[in-house]
């Protein structure tokens, strides 16, 4: 599991982000570990979404499913980029 501190929270700042996509352990640390991020990144002005993992981890997802959160994900932030708002 990837920490979160104060140097990724900075890099997220500074891509300013339209959208975050946390896709976290489902388990207890990965539940406090959301609320944390939530809470430092409150300063932004973008959205947040959770994915709730079918296992306890990314690691216990099959291979197949692991290709297909990555394919969803690419598919989320591609419809994020073709956003004629522009928002």
């Amino acid at each position: 599991c990837t920490k979160w501190n104060a140097r990724r929270r900075e890099k997220v700042f500074k891509a300013n982000p339209k959208m975050i996509l946390l896709a976290l352990d489902n388990d207890e640390a990965g539940i406090h570990a959301e609320e944390a991020i939530r809470h430092s990144v409150a300063g932004l002005k973008t959205s947040m979404a959770s994915i709730r993992l079918p296992g306890k981890d990314l690691g216990s997802l099959s291979g197949v499913l692991r290709e297909e959160l990555r394919r969803m994900c690419a598919a989320f932030a591609d419809a994020l980029s073709d956003d004629p708002e522009g928002d």
